[in-house]
């Protein structure tokens, strides 16, 4: 008797541990669901050994293309921080018009596949052709790869391809560099020409400083015509103050905050209007006529009044855009006619895979003012669905 007692309390002991135990694998199930589903808004495991990309004889996983990614992050999180700071919702989600609607996200996905393709097609060329890295060039890679990392966090170091294997890319980029440059030394494009095409006339820039006072409230309501009589004496307050090298800014007190703006600004002479012509008065014309450190009078506009203080009225800012780009954009084209001449040459393939694949998100996280990392398995990436 004593006996079944005995064995009746150890199945009594033994069926409470089962119940335990059970207990722990349901409540450890429902809490891994969380974390990884509803938390992570469904998020799907991509492993980084699936080729995505394929050119020739070079297969590109999503490790492989990171800094690629890295880099359209980058951009797409300085617009996105615009977006989100003027009330436009995503910049990743929004279509842009002048891009057949295309939104961020899709725009920086084109731009990765585009120069990963490229960069991979003219760095096998330059390969055949037999350049190779130098002693001198190897260190120089690892130069450009330890800057690039000390900026990087210590989670954006542990994605799968940004860390040490990394280097790789650096290591390719000098080969490929140097590949371009050839390029675009043996295509005939002219320097001097392209240059020579840009008018310092049309380019001339004019940069001031000014005070804008608005004539209307935060809602768009007139003010009453005490309170612009208020605000038109203070607009002469502050005008009386600006010397031709004092700091203007500084000037202005929290009060004015409310009603003044200040900023910098520019004319170029090519540019067409900037603030037109108000109650016959050619504003453009006005501004463009002042010697530097002269401050102009108070200028009235469609919404407004405005004090400007000429700083530079032949600035050469807007010229010297004009020829870098002008060369820029005669050295992308020596490039892309080579690499048009040589693509056919190479298989490309490119995985249903990358389809899925949301830029935006592996690195940068939306509504953030810095370059903030998702959290992923040292051998996995997450991507969204």
């Amino acid at each position: 008797m004593e006996q079944d007692k005995i064995q009746s309390k150890k199945k009594s002991v033994y069926l409470a541990f089962i119940c335990m135990i059970a207990l722990f694998v349901v409540a450890g199930a429902i809490f891994c669901w969380y974390w990884f589903g509803k938390k992570n808004n469904n998020k799907r495991l991509v492993n980084n050994d699936n080729v995505l990309i394929s050119v020739g004889n070079d297969k590109f996983s999503l490790a492989d293309i990171m800094y690629y990614i890295f880099s359209e992050e980058e951009i797409g999180a300085y617009y996105d921080s615009i977006f989100q700071a003027n009330d436009m919702g995503s910049y990743w989600n929004s279509p842009d018009e002048e891009q057949d609607n295309k939104t961020g996200e899709e725009l920086a996905k084109e731009s990765i596949l585009e120069s990963v393709k490229q960069d991979s097609v003219l760095y096998q060329e330059a390969i055949k052709a037999g350049y190779s890295l130098s002693d001198n060039e190897k260190k120089d890679a690892k130069n450009n790869y330890d800057d690039f990392i000390a900026d990087l966090s210590e989670k954006q170091k542990k994605i799968s391809g940004m860390g040490e294997e990394l280097q790789r890319y650096f290591e390719r980029e000098i080969i490929l560099n140097r590949y371009k440059d050839d390029i675009i030394n043996s295509s005939g494009f002219d320097y001097d020409k392209a240059i020579a095409s840009i008018s310092k006339d049309d380019y001339r820039e004019y940069d001031f400083e000014c005070f804008l006072v608005y004539n209307t409230d935060d809602n768009d309501d007139p003010y009453s015509q005490e309170k612009m009589t208020s605000i038109l004496n203070r607009l002469n307050e502050l005008k009386s103050q600006i010397t031709a090298d004092n700091d203007m800014e500084s000037l202005i007190t929290e009060e004015d905050d409310e009603y003044l703006d200040f900023s910098d600004e520019c004319i170029v002479e090519n540019d067409g209007e900037d603030f037109g012509t108000y109650k016959g008065v050619d504003i453009d014309a006005a501004i463009k006529s002042m010697e530097n450190g002269q401050v102009s009078e108070v200028f009235e506009l469609e919404y407004g009044y405005m004090v400007v203080r000429m700083n530079d009225n032949n600035s050469s800012t807007a010229y010297d855009e004009a020829c870098d780009e002008v060369m820029s954009n005669g050295e992308k084209t020596a490039i892309e006619d080579k690499y048009k001449e040589v693509e056919s040459l190479y298989k490309i393939s490119v995985s249903d895979k990358w389809d899925e694949i949301v830029i935006g998100h592996i690195v940068y996280e939306e509504n953030s003012d810095s370059s903030k990392v998702v959290d992923m398995p040292d051998d996995e990436d997450t991507i969204d669905e």
